[in-house]
């Protein structure tokens, strides 16, 4: 659980670090593969996951090929073209350039495509400030404050927890939220669990990690994959709030005592998560910078001492390099997802050339079974005996492989989305209106290449593939997340016939198809979204639906909906009926976060409006 001096940090010199050697802890010319590591330290893995891993290297290797052909920069803007990578020199000296990140997917994407831009799309006629949906974040967060000021006396009451409650809840921990960030050593933490409920909870910074496991193992429920809300979820496996904010609220009072380690990452990145769950995105951003922060910090301290010791490979052959490996990628992954929505600054994370493309993967070696049995024996969950709702358990090697399994898939569509992003987000949507518009198109085609190879080519047994029927929720998350890429694909160029309706027929050639898939995918993200399931990413849920019922009435008020050209229902629902849909996910969810209301009122607002118009 606790990452040890194994890690290994950049083999270049990350911008604007004071690293004065130029020998960094990653000599090597190439990034290296999780794979290969494997294979070096004569890991004993069986041969599907490394015939897994060997393909989605591969993958990634294709990506990296066919975007290295569309050059970089702000892509389809002629007089904006960035110079290419610089030639090898010295590897161990060159500073990774603003290209080579965005080849690699290695960049924080930008906020501009977030809903509080696209209501200030020109259709709309400015009846909204730009920005107005998530001020109403800081209004709330602001007038929090200050009422906590105003406040003569403050209650100091302390919410209890009970002890014995915390194996139970760790394990709820491992299935329901450890499964889509596997950070923690499993076996690790089990054991932390039982000596807390023992001995009592303590100050230091395994107890505050524990009190974040079981924070979150309270508020988050199995996966729910019904559409609807109204059926309601069994008594037995229901979310505690109060539990969870008793134990979170304990964790807290632990986290300024942190100090810069690995086991400090974690637990800020778990206080992020759980913040995410109960819809405190401002807080959650904090966390997440923090922990991203501190884990930099951490890398470079590994990269010193690897230094003064003269190794030129692993200080330590240690089983949790695959754990730091993880607690990178969900640092970064957090950071780029937070980061589409707020316009906030980024850590030094980023700006690390970090040489692993994956984690390893989890080993027979590293098998939870010396304490908790053989390793065949299904672990009892509190919803293990309901037929409703679909649960991902088993043994502890299966949750393992499977949570392996997405995360990897995970990763890659990440660094394919930021892709899209320096692609077509790093300047507001009035850039797409001086696009080059057969360039761009150009660009869009490599991008399907890249998100339909890697659709392909991944090994079928991977769990996770975009072909999910959507009752399984790791397997629902990826092709929400592969569906709603696609979708801001295609955006810009849904934007650009909306607004230059007059443009050249051989321009409109090119531009219809496109904007076709935009209403498609929207229209297939509406229509598949799981949106009443509580997990980690559901706001970034309800600011996507905010979008697409956006999206969806600027095309109907351009009368692209109407017309017959781009009209594209789906299972019978027509423009009004999937604008319902939204609203009432809207709705659903308005009571968790202020600015989810906003944007339901806005939405129904343009929604009445140009329904009159209609």
């Amino acid at each position: 659980m606790n990452p040890t001096p194994a890690s290994r940090a950049s083999s270049t010199r990350p911008r604007g670090a004071n690293l004065s050697s130029r020998r960094m802890a990653y000599p090597r010319k190439r990034a290296v593969t999780a794979c290969e590591h494997c294979r070096a330290r004569k890991i004993k893995f069986d041969p599907a996951s490394l015939l897994i891993l060997e393909k989605l290297h591969q993958v990634l290797q294709k990506l990296d090929q066919q975007s290295a052909v569309t050059a970089n920069g702000p892509i389809g803007r002629s007089d904006c073209v960035l110079p290419p990578p610089p030639a090898a020199a010295d590897a161990d000296d060159l500073q990774p350039s603003p290209a080579s990140l965005a080849l690699d997917g290695l960049h924080i994407p930008s906020s501009f495509s977030s809903p509080d831009w696209v209501v200030d799309w020109p259709i709309f006629d400015k009846q909204f400030r730009r920005g107005c949906l998530l001020d109403e974040l800081f209004i709330a967060e602001r007038s929090s404050s200050q009422a906590l000021e105003d406040t003569v006396s403050v209650s100091r009451s302390r919410g209890t927890i009970c002890a014995d409650d915390i194996p139970g809840l760790v394990t709820r921990f491992l299935h329901f939220v450890h499964i889509k960030n596997p950070i923690l050593d499993p076996k690790a933490i089990t054991q932390l669990a039982s000596r807390l409920a023992e001995d009592g909870v303590g100050w230091d910074r395994s107890s505050c990690l524990v009190l974040l496991a079981c924070a979150l193992g309270a508020i988050a429920t199995p996966f729910d994959h019904r559409t609807g809300t109204v059926q309601q979820p069994d008594p037995g496996i229901q979310s505690d709030p109060a539990t969870a904010e008793n134990f979170y609220q304990l964790a807290c009072r632990r986290l300024g005592l942190l100090d810069q380690s690995a086991i400090a990452a974690q637990c800020y990145l778990l206080s992020g998560i759980y913040l995410m769950y109960t819809m405190r995105p401002l807080q959650a951003q904090s966390r997440f910078f923090q922990a991203s922060s501190i884990y930099a910090i951490y890398l470079k301290g590994q990269v010193a001492v690897q230094q003064q010791m003269g190794l030129e490979d692993d200080p330590l052959q240690s089983i949790n390099l695959r754990l730091e490996q993880c607690l990178y990628w969900t640092c970064f992954k957090s950071e780029c997802e937070i980061r589409q929505e707020f316009d906030t600054p980024v850590s030094g994370l980023a700006a690390l050339a970090y040489p692993h493309m994956f984690p390893c993967p989890p080993t027979p070696d590293q098998a939870i079974n010396d304490e908790l049995g053989d390793g065949n024996e299904s672990i009892p969950t509190p919803a293990s005996n309901s037929s409703l709702l679909s649960l991902t358990h088993g043994t502890l090697r299966e949750v393992e492989e499977q949570s392996w399994y997405y995360y990897l898939s995970e990763i890659a569509l990440r660094r394919i989305a930021n892709r899209v992003w320096q692609y077509f987000y790093q300047e507001d949507h009035t850039s797409w209106s001086h696009m080059n518009i057969y360039t761009s198109a150009a660009v869009v085609g490599d991008l399907e290449m890249q998100l339909e190879n890697w659709n392909s080519t991944v090994p079928s047994n991977f769990r996770g593939l975009s072909t999910s029927d959507g009752s399984e929720e790791l397997g629902t998350m990826i092709r929400g997340r592969y569906i709603g890429l696609k979708s801001y694909l295609y955006r810009p160029f849904l934007y650009y016939v909306i607004h230059h309706p007059d443009c050249k027929p051989e321009t409109y050639r090119i531009l219809e198809p496109l904007a076709m898939k935009a209403i498609t995918t929207i229209i297939e993200s509406i229509t598949f979204g799981r949106f009443y399931h509580r997990h980690h990413g559901t706001w970034f849920c309800c600011r996507e639906v905010t979008s697409y019922a956006l999206l969806l009435l600027a095309a109907h008020k351009s009368g692209l909906t109407t017309s017959g050209q781009l009209d594209s229902p789906h299972e019978g629902l027509g423009y009004a009926e999937l604008v319902k849909i939204c609203v009432d996910v809207l709705r659903y969810w308005q009571a968790d976060s202020p600015d989810i209301a906003k944007s339901r009122e806005v939405v129904e607002l343009l929604r009445d409006q140009i329904l009159r118009e209609g």
